[in-house]
């Protein structure tokens, strides 16, 4: 018979897993693994967007990468998961659909409807940041700022 670890310590190893596939593979392991790799495994989570800035910029387009459409998909799709998110960082991915993303396989959105989204998926998430600022929003922001002359490389929005 197999000495079973306690929870403390497998929490303590699994925390310490990279790359995060390896936490994701834990989690077939068994249910003990499965119940303590999950919530390591949706702590923390990130979306990555990039804009298509060719052109002028009322045709500035945005997209999420496939895989964090995915992600969103999942949470909204199974309660249980989302009770595990605590950060969501959205971080804009340099380049964008000319630095090897084909926009194709990314969906185009709206900044707005997917912070939206991702207030819904986390709701006891207790920061929702922003790495870089997005774009356009930064922009619009600090051109219609009283002050008008600060700028920010990020922004953070704590969630209630």
């Amino acid at each position: 018979m197999t000495p079973l670890l306690p929870p403390e310590l497998l929490r303590i190893i699994l925390t310490n897993l990279s790359p995060p596939s390896d936490l994701a593979r834990s989690c077939s392991t068994s249910k003990t693994f499965l119940s303590i790799a999950q919530t390591l495994l949706y702590k923390d989570i990130e979306l990555r967007i990039f804009y298509n800035d060719h052109g002028p910029p009322e045709h500035l387009r945005t997209y999420i990468e496939a895989r964090s459409q995915a992600l969103l998909d999942l949470l909204k799709r199974h309660a249980h998961l989302r009770n595990f998110v605590q950060t969501v960082t959205i971080r804009e991915t340099l380049g964008g659909g000319w630095a090897g993303y084909d926009c194709r396989m990314s969906g185009k959105i709206q900044l707005r409807a997917l912070v939206e989204d991702v207030i819904q998926i986390s709701p006891r998430a207790k920061l929702i940041a922003f790495d870089p600022f997005p774009f356009l929003t930064a922009t619009r922001w600090i051109q219609s700022s009283p002050q008008g002359r600060t700028k920010s490389n990020s922004a953070r929005m704590k969630t209630q």
